[in-house]
């Protein structure tokens, strides 16, 4: 667990990580990670002559970070000393801080009636594509499966026009598709040190230099006008400072696009994935030092996926934009409710209504915000409680709940059953060796789940072994879901990385290039029945047919058979017999016109 890039095969002794301390990345890890860092670049001039902006503080303590397996407190003072966010899992949730709500009288239950399963139609229903039969998905190539994932009408009605406005001679949807197949298959290739040896003029070398040559379809001047002259938006700059404008059309049709192609599966995690990069002057930059990548940009993602196999979907990311969002802007929607609060609402509004589940951290323990999710969107939610700092989660009795689990034996379930803000709450607990187990949650019994066996082995060296109750298993088998999808989205290939982008929107569209490349392949996965196959294996071929693609206007693939059938028809044209109209016949007489009426059978064409 403590390496950058691991599958979790078998479970350990400590099912939940945010009832121990988490492990941390190690140097390799580390200094992926201070490769990753470029600096901010305000226009299209700058971004070919910048270079990276690597804060050498900020290398010297990532390298102390993988040498100590963490932070320690004195970098963490020093970062805040110098104003820089730093989100630590020790630290309740602003609407779990301060003095303890009265908690209202409960009791001890063993439910066998879930609420979500009463209501009509909360069943236990697969994810799905839209548009694409999985049947389907499991015989399409790399590229159509890319094209399903990516929202190829955002580069269609957006970046190529706007792109357009400052590039000569114009792309079109083939080029810029293209464009995309080259940095993928640069970053299948890491270990050049200079973007223009796959241009170079050299024989290739097994030695030095890139393995391939580009000029089969870029030019590196073309290359180049391509990356200096791409934009990403057609929204107008507003008269307020917005650092972030320039990215904020692509997240919303990201967000849009897995809406209205993707109806994820009934169970699903909500979490938080990283954008690498040493350079604090970056937007949004911040630190959280559990993650393996502590530094850079944080999204929270949320995903769905197959309980079995795990290839997990991600469907909606937003941008942690911290103290850099503009105060015109006003708060985030639903943020009235609570901070916390409002970004799990937000999180599952596309799939309100549903009666869908989502399974979250400590970091959403807000018993306010479990319950408006079902009172508000109708989705289902369940997060693991964990006392932060001094506070419990507002609702919670957690050193009551310790105490009745005192003499209980490991692997005993119960739930206490509360009231919160007038709606049904419940508390399920599981008493572990040294600790209690606690998730709140308004729905769920505790039937054991039959192929879900855990064992802990006491500190008296006996094994116990017991079946999960519902809850814990959903939370176990799903929490790792995020971490899986970041996993292949850095390892072995982190675009952004070996993109070497040396522009910040270029950053962030990496990201949502690199999450539709893993929903590709995953989405493969789970319509084999199977685990996914290798990232690097599917990005090679991806990145091949990119740069061989023929698209049209609306980015469909242009097949060559396509070609021949739409030449075979234009031969093949049909004829049909028509009278010629009257005096469409003359003569020229001393310089005037003279029209003559005339009938006659002419063959006209149609194709």
């Amino acid at each position: 667990m403590a390496k950058a890039n691991f599958k979790v095969e078998v479970e350990g002794p400590h099912p939940f990580e945010d009832e121990v301390s988490r492990p941390r990345a190690p140097a390799a890890a580390a200094a992926a990670a201070a490769a990753a860092c470029d600096g901010e670049v305000p226009n299209t001039e700058a971004r070919a002559s910048s270079r990276n902006n690597n804060d050498p503080v900020l290398v010297r303590m990532a390298a102390r970070a993988a040498a100590a397996n963490g932070l320690g407190a004195e970098d963490i003072d020093e970062l805040r000393a110098q104003g820089i966010t730093v989100e630590l899992d020790t630290e309740p949730a602003p609407e779990n801080a301060g003095p303890p709500a009265p908690v209202a009288a409960g009791k001890w239950i063993k439910p066998t009636t879930c609420r979500r399963t009463a209501e009509v139609g909360n069943q236990k229903t697969k994810g799905s594509w839209k548009n694409y039969a999985w049947s389907r998905i499991k015989e399409m190539e790399e590229i159509e499966l890319f094209l399903m994932a990516f929202p190829v009408k955002y580069v269609r009605d957006v970046v190529i026009p706007e792109t357009n406005k400052t590039l000569y001679p114009a792309t079109d949807m083939t080029e810029m598709f293209r464009f995309f197949g080259a940095i993928f298959f640069m970053a299948c290739h890491p270990g050049v040190p200079d973007r223009a040896m796959w241009w170079s003029k050299k024989e290739v070398s097994e030695k030095e230099g890139a393995p391939f040559r580009m000029n089969k379809w870029f030019t590196w001047d073309r290359f180049n006008d391509l990356m200096r002259h791409i934009t990403y938006t057609d929204r107008e700059v507003p008269g307020f400072e917005d650092k972030f404008h320039e990215v904020r059309q692509m997240e919303n049709v990201f967000n849009e696009h897995m809406e209205e192609e993707f109806d994820p599966s009934w169970m699903n995690t909500l979490d938080e994935s990283m954008l690498a990069y040493l350079n604090k002057h970056c937007l949004g930059w911040m630190c959280v030092p559990r993650k393996p990548h502590p530094f850079g940009n944080e999204r929270h993602t949320i995903s769905d996926g197959d309980l079995v196999g795990g290839n997990p979907i991600l469907w909606h990311s937003e941008l942690q934009e911290g103290k850099d969002r503009p105060p015109e802007l006003g708060p985030k929607e639903y943020n009235h409710l609570g901070v916390t609060v409002g970004l799990m609402l937000r999180m599952v509004k596309a799939i309100r209504r549903s009666g869908k589940i989502v399974t979250m951290d400590s970091g959403f323990c807000v018993s306010k915000g479990i319950v408006e999710m079902e009172r508000k969107m109708g989705v289902y939610g369940q997060a693991l409680i964990k006392k932060r700092g001094r506070y419990w989660a507002k609702g919670v009795p957690g050193d009551l709940i310790n105490d009745y689990f005192k003499d209980k034996p490991i692997g005993h379930s119960e739930t206490l059953e509360l009231e919160f803000d007038g709606h049904p709450f419940f508390v399920h607990c599981c008493k572990e060796e040294r600790y209690v187990t606690k998730m709140m949650s308004t729905h769920g019994v505790l039937d054991e789940v039959a192929d879900h066996e855990a064992y802990r082995k006491t500190s008296a060296g006996e094994v116990v072994r017991w079946k999960y109750a519902e809850p814990n298993s959903r939370h176990n088998r799903a929490k790792h879901w995020i971490d899986d999808h970041n996993q292949r989205r850095h390892s072995p290939l982190d675009l952004a990385q070996l993109w070497n982008t040396k522009w910040w929107p270029h950053r962030q569209f990496s990201f949502f290039l690199s999450v539709a490349e893993v929903n590709a392949l995953n989405s493969r996965g789970r319509a084999l029945g199977k685990e996914a196959e290798s990232v690097l294996y599917f990005c090679k071929k991806l990145a091949i047919q990119l740069l061989e693609c023929n698209l049209n206007e609306d980015g469909e693939l242009i097949r060559e058979a396509d070609e021949r059938v739409t030449r075979l028809r234009m031969v093949r044209q049909e004829h049909q017999l028509t009278q010629r109209p009257e005096f469409t016949t003359g003569t020229w007489h001393h310089g005037e016109w003279n029209r003559s009426k005339q009938r006659s059978l002419v063959r006209k064409y149609y194709t």
